[in-house]
């Protein structure tokens, strides 16, 4: 079997069990989730946005700003100073965005954003899976049914022994 568990135990704190299980090399995976690609020349860049991050990330600390594009030194940025603050601000995210490019990509698979939709890493194949819970889904409609019955019977047996008591 693909799966083994390696370590299994309760912790006091909660009422969590966590189990770790191991998939082992060269066994074919059903992954079913999200999907998404980290790095790489794939990723989407948004410089505009990161310019503003940026930005905004510096007039957090007013004292480096003035530090760094107070020319004049009047404690304050000016309009040709801020022209330079965003001149620098767009050229650190060009010098980014070029590191991240050479990056390599990673790929991850998470949970749905969508709570409906289904999360599920498997070494079993999707036929597999998809038959295992259709006997579910069929023992749980049988499940059904004969507590229905069982129901019914037990009320029709109740309303027999309530007539016999006023026949009586």
């Amino acid at each position: 079997m693909a799966l083994s568990i390696s370590s299994s135990r309760f912790f006091a704190n909660n009422n969590y069990k966590y189990t770790e299980k191991r998939i082992n090399v060269a066994v074919d995976l059903y992954v079913l989730g999200r999907f998404k690609t980290i790095g790489g020349h794939r990723e989407k860049l948004d410089k505009a946005g990161e310019v503003r991050d940026l930005i905004a990330k510096w007039k957090t600390r007013p004292e480096f700003l003035l530090a760094r594009f107070d020319e004049n030194g009047d404690a304050e940025i000016d309009m040709q100073e801020w022209k330079k603050v965003m001149s620098m601000a767009d050229q650190e995210v060009k010098n980014n965005f070029r590191e991240r490019l050479v990056q390599p990509e990673i790929h991850t698979v998470s949970k749905p954003v969508d709570s409906r939709r289904p999360f599920i890493i498997s070494v079993e194949s999707q036929e597999t899976i998809a038959n295992k819970y259709r006997c579910y889904s069929r023992a749980g409609m049988v499940g059904f049914f004969l507590s229905g019955i069982g129901f019914v019977w037990t009320i029709a047996i109740r309303i027999n022994g309530i007539r016999l008591m006023l026949s009586v």
